[in-house]
């Protein structure tokens, strides 16, 4: 009995399989254009993965929990092209936010390696008492020079 419904599940589960695929398509122009909000996508994407569940096992008599099991299925078949797509979506808008990547880091790096050494040339001159007016405007400078380095960033 359970058995004879294996092509029916199949079927079902490609089906949702293939809606998740061209729905995560969908999403993704939604995305880029601004159409709706994340949750409209998540209602409509439930509705059509039960509705396409009740169009296929309408007519059959089956124990709850075969269909408890078809449905899980129906969903993770529905879900996970979704969920590849949306973290894709997540990290390609992450490197748009951040177009330096490493690079960034490194120049990070840079300046605090800078601003350690300033800080030890300039402790080393108070406690030598060696520190005069002359020296401002290299110090100035090298500051200026940090700060155009972060602003790359």
């Amino acid at each position: 009995m359970i058995s004879d419904i294996f092509p029916t599940v199949y079927l079902v589960v490609l089906v949702e399989l293939l809606f998740g695929i061209g729905y995560d398509q969908v999403v993704k122009w939604a995305h880029a254009n601004n159409a709706w909000h994340v949750s409209i996508s998540v209602i409509i994407g439930v509705f059509v993965t039960c509705a396409l569940f009740v169009g296929f096992m309408f007519d059959k008599v089956l124990p709850v929990w075969v269909f408890g099991l078809v449905l899980v299925a129906c969903f993770s078949a529905s879900g996970l092209p979704m969920a590849v797509g949306s973290l894709r979506r997540d990290v390609k808008d992450k490197k748009k936010k951040r177009p330096l990547g490493k690079y960034g880091a490194k120049i990070r790096d840079e300046v605090t390696m800078e601003l350690n050494v300033m800080a030890s040339e300039l402790s080393e001159q108070v406690k030598a008492d060696t520190l005069s007016v002359r020296d401002l405007p290299d110090i100035v400078n090298r500051l200026h020079h940090m700060k155009s380095m972060l602003k790359m960033m």
